[in-house]
């Protein structure tokens, strides 16, 4: 696997962690209700209590929305710089506090007058929208750093990393033995080449021989015939010469050739081609051939 194959995937993996990291988070400020609660301990002359800060970064009013105190807790007062007055719940087991008409892009404030301690755990922001989350400082803005978020994008990143480098690392040795194979094919194939090269030539080189052989059989056929015509002749006029009767030397040199054992030989025209074939692939012939060499 070359550098730039491992640069390439590191720069991925980096891009897909940040799109895991900075979505969901850009998903929540696009989409997602724009509303925060803070609270933190307050004194107030010689009140003591918390101070809930209600923050409304949303285009619409919130029409309801309810603020639960879990555990025993004593409330002396409530107060509130909302248009509408606070409603109360209290019980021994919880203390519900909701509130009315949160303007948009406004921040309420209540302030609880009591001597017990409240703790984030014991804290619950809702409505029919949703649960919020409670911060116990005056932080109005949720950090875009979130640690989970955070740890979640770094998971990714090193899961897409190692599985594309494993990926790169099997691609690679997968080309690596395609080319190996193809490698083998053209020399296969260039072998395959020569020897059908070197059975062509030698066909080309025993079509050739068998030309001239032919050529060979035929000229040494019209010379024996040739040959035998003239002895013919002259068989027959010295035959006439000496007896006068040239019809009587047709008639003896025939039984004389058929008493030989030997045909009257027949004219090219007369060759068939089977025969003609059949003799000159013959060894007899062959070995005439390799004679008159």
């Amino acid at each position: 696997m070359s550098a730039l194959e491992v640069l390439r995937n590191i720069f991925a993996a980096l891009m897909i962690a940040a799109l895991t990291y900075w979505i969901p988070i850009a998903g929540d400020m696009v989409f997602g209700t724009h509303f925060e609660v803070t609270f933190q301990r307050t004194s107030l002359g010689d009140k003591n209590g918390y101070l809930f800060v209600l923050d409304n970064f949303d285009s619409q009013k919130v029409d309801t929305i309810s603020l639960a105190i879990n555990g025993p807790l004593s409330i002396k007062s409530v107060l509130s710089d909302g248009i509408k007055p606070i409603e109360k719940t209290l019980s021994p087991g919880a203390s519900i506090l909701t509130i009315h008409d949160l303007l948009p892009h406004r921040r309420t404030n209540i302030i609880i007058e009591t001597d017990d301690m409240i703790g984030q755990d014991q804290l619950r922001v809702y409505n029919d929208r949703g649960t919020f989350t409670v911060y116990s400082n005056n932080v109005i803005y949720k950090s875009l750093f979130e640690r989970a978020v955070l740890i979640n994008a770094c998971l990714v990143f090193i899961t897409y990393l190692g599985l594309s480098l494993w990926q790169s690392k099997q691609v690679a040795a997968l080309h690596g033995r395609v080319d190996q194979a193809a490698k083998e094919y053209e020399q296969r194939r260039t072998e395959y080449d020569d020897k059908i090269q070197r059975i062509e030539q030698r066909m080309s080189k025993a079509r050739a021989e068998q030309l001239k052989l032919k050529l060979y059989m035929y000229k040494r056929i019209a010379d024996l015939i040739s040959e035998n015509e003239v002895w013919r002749t002259f068989f027959v006029v010295v035959y006439k010469t000496i007896f006068g009767n040239k019809a009587d030397a047709e008639r003896v040199m025939r039984a004389l050739l058929e008493r030989s054992g030997v045909r009257p030989a027949p004219k090219i025209g007369d060759f068939k081609e089977a025969d003609l074939l059949e003799m000159l692939m013959s060894e007899k012939t062959v070995e005439k051939i390799e004679e008159a060499r």
